[in-house]
Formats: C-alpha cells, structure tokens, sequence
C-alpha cells in the first residue's frame, strides 16, 4: 500500500480550531451543561462558525484527514464519513478512549463501559446489553412514563418550560433505573455534583460525594424493586463487570443527555406543522400505556433521530489508537488521538442533501453510518432501543395529553439553526 502523507493544520488554523471547537466545548460542560454558556453559544449561533470551519479546512489541504493540535496534544482530525465509520467499526480494539476520558468519567462511573477495553469492555458489554433490554419491561416503562407525563402537565398547566421537562426526566430516571415509586433524588443530585466537578477535566481528589453515592448504587442492585434496570442486572463476575459502576452511566445519559435530545425533537417537531399533523394522526386513539403503541410511531421515532443527527449532544467523538492502524491510506501511530467531529459530519452540506433541514424521512432505517449521535460499530449506545422508547412515549403522551404549539425557541425546518437552546423551551397550549 502506497501512504499518503496527512497535512498539519497551520498554527493559525490550529489556533482556531481550538478557539472554535475545544474552548466552546469546555465552557458548555463536558459532562454536565453549564447554562449561561450554552445560551451564548446558542445566540451566536458558534456551531455554523465550526461546520463552515471544517468545510474550509478539507477544501484548504485537499484533504480528508488533517493533523491539528487540540491544545499541545496532536491529533487527526477526520473529516470524511467513510474514515469516521472506519474508526467506530474498529473501537474499542483499535480505537480506545482518550486520557482525558477516562480522567473525567472516572470521576464519577470509574470501570464504566464507556471507558473500558479489551476483555473488560467485552464483559461489560454484555452486560449492559442485558440490562437495558425491553423486551419484558416496555409495558411497565410505558405505563410509568404516561403517568408521569400526565402528572408534569398538571404542574405545567399550559405553558410547559424546559423546568418542567427537567423534572419530568429525573423522575423517570429513578423509576426506570430504580423502580416505580422511588422518588428520593439523591442519587441524581449527588451525581450532577461530580459531573460538575468532572467538568474542569483537569487532576482531582477524589468527590465527597462519591462514597454515599456508591453505597446508594450498590444497595439498589443487591436489593433490586421489580421492573427495573438494577433488577434486570444479570449475573456476573462483579470484579470485571462492576455493575455498580455501570449504573451512573444510565442516570446521567437518561436524566440529562435524552432529556436535552427530546427537548430539542419536541421543538422541532412543532415547529413542522407536516410532521406535526402526521404524527398527531399516528397517535389518536393510542393506548400508550402499551409498549406496543410504542413500538408504532416510526415517524415519531424517525424525528427523534433527525434532531439528534441536527444537534449532537456530543459534537466531538474523541478516540486512541491502541495499536497501530491503517486509516485511509495512512498508517497510524499508537497513541495518536483522533477526533470525529459530529457537528461537522452531520452538517456536511457538500455531502448530505439539504444537510440542514429537519427531515425524518431519510430515516428509513434506525442506522445511518453517517450520523454518530448514538455512536456505531461495536460501541454503538447500548441502551440506543431504550433511549428511543422513552423520547418517542414521553412526546406521544404530551402530544396527546394537549394541543401544544411552540412558543420558543423559533425554528424553521427548513434551515435549521446550528444550535438549539434546550433552555429557551416554552409550549402553549
């Protein structure tokens, strides 16, 4: 195989590259979001700046694969779909997770699958794969989610903001994870604590929070509440699993990360008076306290997934190589990092046909190796099916409940802004 020689960003490029991609993402919160920040950069519109700043980067080197510096470390930056795929299909034997990962979720989930490899992350795997599986528990999922939903609109009245939203996740959160009827939040606040705290993503002691937070997760699996996720915790070797430490990463990607991707595609959808009006129609009549109605918004589905691909919660999939690796037609150094930039890719108006409209209907399957939201390859989200049921039953249940219209933010479908401001989410009805 020739190689092909991968050009090195300029200082000034690399200059911009950092102000533009790593110092947004680290005042927006790495792990929690901090809301001041995510309202400037929303205002700014600060996301169209980097799409248009990779499509100028390829166009400057001709080339796919560029070399930038993300502060003093060096690092490939990918900005091709085939060479994205490449990497996710060969994570985490190849490509494994960053220092800076692990630093930071060890933080608050150490041993988590997230930043595991090897024969740990197989174990892990497997494990989570059986833990978050519906099969069984989508009827009781979909029974507690109505019931929570009717209960948050009768707090909301007819105006429903983003607070309610928040409120509305972190008691789904507990009773998925921990059982219906568990309301003591302490788990949930304890967690965001060191998320926040995880967010410097520099050397720290170990949290205060961390034992009693433990304590609770351990406690939870050895005495599991029915139709949950900790009773759906199958046997294994604790020392490779370490279930207790697999929990975290279920509360917090539940509790915040779906409850900021649900916001957005409830937006958007209202904000669409055609896939409003279908969607409506899908769901009269519904007994959504059935999984099985559930199962039957594809459209509803389709448009959850179409605002994850517009507004990635994570705009940076950072990756290690383990070994050496071939990419394109270059071979790659161990311990080189690699950034695949989602905000970028899914934004690739030179590749992606009205690359920012709001359109379900380019997913006519619940994979695209384009788009990267939930991830792909072997370390696709393990709990993508349950994360799904949840965002679809939570927005076919307001939808039902009333005939709510979005107040703000503005959106139009047909160009849809770089950035969404969750926070700004106000509904009238």
């Amino acid at each position: 195989m020739s190689v092909t020689p991968i050009p090195s960003a300029s200082l000034w490029r690399n200059l911009i590259f950092n102000l533009r991609y790593l110092a947004p993402l680290i005042l927006q919160g790495l792990f929690v979001r901090q809301k001041f920040w995510v309202q400037l950069f929303s205002l700014i519109q600060h996301d169209q700046q980097m799409a248009r700043f990779g499509a100028r980067l390829r166009r400057r080197y001709n080339a796919d694969l560029v070399y930038v510096r993300l502060l003093f470390t060096k690092s490939l930056l990918v900005l091709n779909h085939a060479d994205a795929a490449r990497v996710l299909q060969e994570s985490p034997l190849v490509y494994g997770p960053t220092d800076g990962k692990v630093s930071g979720m060890s933080h608050f989930q150490p041993d988590s699958l997230t930043v595991s490899t090897g024969a740990a992350w197989r174990v892990r795997r497997a494990y989570n794969d059986a833990a978050l599986a519906l099969d069984h528990h989508a009827d009781p999922f979909a029974r507690l989610i109505a019931e929570a939903v009717r209960a948050a609109c009768a707090d909301a009245g007819d105006n429903l903001r983003w607070r309610h939203l928040d409120d509305l996740f972190a008691r789904i959160t507990l009773q998925i994870v921990f059982g219906k009827g568990v309301k003591d939040n302490s788990t949930l606040i304890a967690l965001r604590k060191m998320m926040r705290q995880a967010n410097r993503f520099l050397t720290f002691r170990k949290s205060r929070h961390y034992d009693a937070f433990d304590a609770a997760i351990r406690n939870a699996l050895r005495y599991p509440a029915p139709n949950s996720l900790v009773s759906r915790c199958p046997q294994a070797d604790a020392l490779i699993a370490r279930p207790q430490n697999q929990a975290p990463h279920w509360l917090f990607a539940m509790r915040d990360t779906l409850a900021e991707n649900t916001a957005r595609a409830l937006a958007a959808i209202l904000a669409d008076p055609a896939v409003r009006t279908q969607i409506q129609q899908s769901i009269q009549g519904l007994d959504l306290t059935q999984s099985a109605s559930v199962y039957a918004l594809t459209l509803l589905e389709a448009s959850v997934q179409e605002a994850m691909r517009l507004w990635p919660s994570t705009p940076l999939l950072m990756r290690k190589t383990l070994t050496s690796a071939v990419l394109g037609r270059t071979v790659l150094p161990a311990g080189l990092q690699v950034i695949v930039p989602n905000n970028f890719l899914h934004r690739d108006t030179e590749n992606i046909p009205d690359a920012d409209r709001f359109q379900p209907a380019r997913w006519q399957s619940r994979t695209d190796h384009r788009y990267n939201h939930l991830s792909n390859g072997p370390q696709v989200c393990a709990g993508k099916q349950l994360a799904l049921f949840i965002a679809v039953a939570v927005i076919a249940n307001l939808m039902q409940n009333r005939n709510w219209r979005l107040q703000s933010p503005r959106l139009s479908p047909d160009k849809a802004p770089a950035a969404h401001n969750h926070y700004r989410l106000s509904l009238l009805s």
